[in-house]
C-alpha cells in the first residue's frame, strides 16, 4: 500500500513538472510571437525613408503595409485549419513545426531586402506563428486539470499580452540602436 502510494506521489509531482514546463514554453513562444509582431511595426520609419541609411530600395508605406498587415492576416486565418491539423497529426509534433518555421523565417527576414521577400517571409512567420498559438492552446487543455485550465489560460494569453505591451517599446531601442534587422535576430534564440 505504501509502495502505491509513493507511486501516485511520483507521478503527480512528473506530472506537475510537466504542466509546468510546457505552460513556461508556451508562453515563452507566445511572448516571443506577440513581440514579433509589435516590435517590427516600429520600424517602418527608417525602412520606407529614402535617406535614411536602414533603407529597403523600393519599399514605400504602402509595401510597409503589407508586411505588417500579412503577418497578422497568417496567424488569424491559420490556427483553425491548423488546429485541426494538430488534432490529426499530434499536437507536440505540429508545436516544434511551427517553432521552427516562426524561427527560420525570422533569420531569413533578417537577411531580405525587397518588399517582395518581406511580404512572402513576414507570411511564413504569421504560419508559424499561427501554429504556435492554435497547439499551444491545445497542449495547455490536454496536459492541465479542468480546475487548473483558467490559471494556465491566464499566464499564456497573459504572456501574449505582455509581448504585444513591450514589443513597440523595446523594438524602437533594438531599431535605433541595432537596426530593424535586429528585431527579427532578436527572436531567433527562442
Amino acid at each position: 500500500m505504501l509502495g502505491l502510494t509513493m507511486t501516485n506521489q511520483l507521478s503527480n509531482t512528473d506530472a506537475r513538472k510537466q504542466r509546468i514546463t510546457a505552460l513556461s514554453i508556451i508562453s515563452l513562444s507566445s511572448f516571443v510571437s506577440a513581440f514579433s509582431g509589435s516590435a517590427f511595426s516600429v520600424a517602418a520609419p527608417v525602412m520606407t525613408n529614402p535617406l535614411s541609411p536602414q533603407h529597403v530600395p523600393g519599399l514605400d508605406e504602402a509595401g510597409m503595409g503589407w508586411i505588417i498587415t500579412i503577418y497578422i492576416l497568417a496567424t488569424a486565418m491559420l490556427q483553425i485549419p491548423f488546429g485541426k491539423i494538430s488534432d490529426n497529426y499530434g499536437r507536440k509534433k505540429i508545436y516544434i513545426i511551427g517553432t521552427i518555421i516562426f524561427t527560420s523565417a525570422a533569420l531569413i527576414l533578417g537577411f531580405m531586402n525587397s518588399e517582395t521577400t518581406l511580404v512572402i517571409f513576414r507570411f511564413v512567420q504569421g504560419a508559424g506563428s499561427a501554429l504556435i498559438f492554435a497547439t499551444g492552446t491545445a497542449i495547455l487543455t490536454s496536459i492541465y486539470p479542468q480546475e487548473e485550465r483558467g490559471k494556465a489560460f491566464g499566464i499564456s494569453i497573459g504572456s501574449v499580452y505582455l509581448g504585444l505591451t513591450v514589443g513597440p517599446s523595446l523594438g524602437g531601442v533594438i531599431v535605433e540602436h541595432l537596426g530593424w534587422r535586429s528585431v527579427f535576430f532578436s527572436v531567433v534564440p527562442f
